[in-house]
């Protein structure tokens, strides 16, 4: 059985969960005792996790679908002080979507590279960035050790006013890597740049 990488802290010693009245099994019974799954329980609502962590013991793998519909703009900076910062951010209102991508070592707000995009490519980007597990990162990933290096944030706001908010200093998520690649994708696709 393939293990899905805890997201908080990294371990690959994680387990699916399993919600409802499970039918048991000697099948069962030995993913349990290989902590290949756990009992949720037998309450199922829409946002359960669907993985727990055998290392640091949190759930994670909430389902974003409400979360996405709910999104309304996310804003992902990264950079530092000798390569500069760049941003991507994405906005939608009720009528259309845009993205922005702001250059390092921009001058002005003229820089900006921006363009409309339709619904489902908004709802695609969103859900790129969500499948990143970002619902499950910490608030906040510092290395006080280091002085300059990378700095970033992600910055997700909803329709409702409520907002997620992540930031970081020469430290990661375990998924980092996975959000770059997603960051670099849409720098090609939409904005023809190699990053």
């Amino acid at each position: 059985m393939s293990r899905q990488t805890c997201p908080r802290c990294g371990s690959r010693n994680t387990a699916i969960i399993i919600w409802g009245e499970p039918v048991f099994s000697k099948e069962l019974e030995q993913q349990l005792n290989n902590n290949e799954v756990v009992l949720g329980g037998c309450c199922i609502t829409e946002v359960d996790p669907t993985h727990h962590c055998n290392q640091c013991k949190k759930d994670f793998g909430v389902p974003t679908t409400i979360l996405e519909m709910k999104t309304n703009e996310i804003n992902f900076n990264v950079g530092g002080f000798f390569n500069g910062y760049s941003s991507l951010s994405g906005i939608k209102d009720l009528e259309v979507a845009t993205l922005t991508y702001m250059p390092p070592f921009h001058k002005n707000e003229e820089e900006k590279l921006k363009l409309n995009i339709t619904g489902e490519e908004w709802s695609t980007f969103v859900h790129d960035i969500y499948s990143c597990y970002v619902a499950d990162w910490e608030n906040r990933y510092d290395n006080e050790l280091i002085l300059d290096g990378v700095q970033w944030s992600l910055d997700i706001k909803y329709f409702d006013g409520n907002s997620l908010k992540i930031y970081g200093s020469n430290m990661f998520s375990p998924y980092w890597d996975k959000l770059m690649v997603v960051y670099k994708k849409y720098l090609k696709k939409y904005f023809h740049i190699q990053a």
